[in-house]
């Protein structure tokens, strides 16, 4: 009984180092986008944000890779503020190893010209933000005439993990931009922080 009692801390020994070596061949978190990946996107003139680069042309994407589009919608088809756009256009970036989503959307001509940016931003809270996020957006900082809304939606998300989105709606001149990121709960996704803040309007684009 004794001699089996000496194997007892080499046994422990090789089941701490399995555990150990399991550890470290466990693959790493995906990271999206990849470091360098990122460039400053303009998809349209005089509004800019850091986004991965579109891809040239090509069949859909293995699931594993990186999918990324730009496309013009028709607004007469959505139910909100952007029906009465002239020019609906959606660029959006996902990567499905990681269930991370980055999208921008691009509403020309909604405003009527002679409102002041605060009419708009009434109007842009009253038909579209309030009825969709009831009490839970605020306004966002200047120079930004917007609102935003985060929240960890689990009821959207099945019985698996729910998911972190943020969106920002944007007046800007006439037109409406939307921001938004989507990662599973409990995902920071800086990534997604950078695309949100990175947002630059130009002069041109808000006369």
């Amino acid at each position: 009984m004794d001699q089996a009692y000496r194997y007892i801390p080499s046994l422990l020994a090789l089941a701490c180092m399995a555990c150990a070596t399991g550890r470290s061949a466990s693959p790493p978190l995906p990271r999206w986008p990849l470091p360098g990946e990122s460039v400053r996107w303009e998809p349209v003139p005089g509004v800019s944000v850091i986004a991965p680069p579109l891809p040239p042309a090509k069949p859909e994407p293995e699931r594993s890779a990186t999918h990324a589009e730009c496309k013009h919608l028709d607004p007469s088809a959505i139910i909100d503020l952007a029906s009465r756009a002239t020019t609906l256009f959606v660029c959006s970036w996902y990567h499905h190893d990681s269930d991370r989503q980055l999208r921008m959307d691009w509403s020309a001509n909604i405003f009527d010209p002679e409102a002041s940016p605060e009419d708009n931003l009434q109007r842009l809270e009253r038909e579209q933000v309030r009825p969709f996020a009831g009490a839970e957006y605020t306004r966002l900082p200047a120079p930004w005439v917007g609102w935003e809304w985060h929240k960890a939606v689990r009821e959207w998300g099945g019985p698996g993990p729910g998911e972190n989105i943020s969106d920002r709606w944007i007046v800007v001149g006439r037109g409406l931009l939307f921001l938004q990121t989507i990662s599973l709960e409990n995902d920071p996704f800086p990534e997604g922080e950078a695309f949100l803040d990175s947002l630059r309007v130009t002069a041109t684009e808000q006369r």
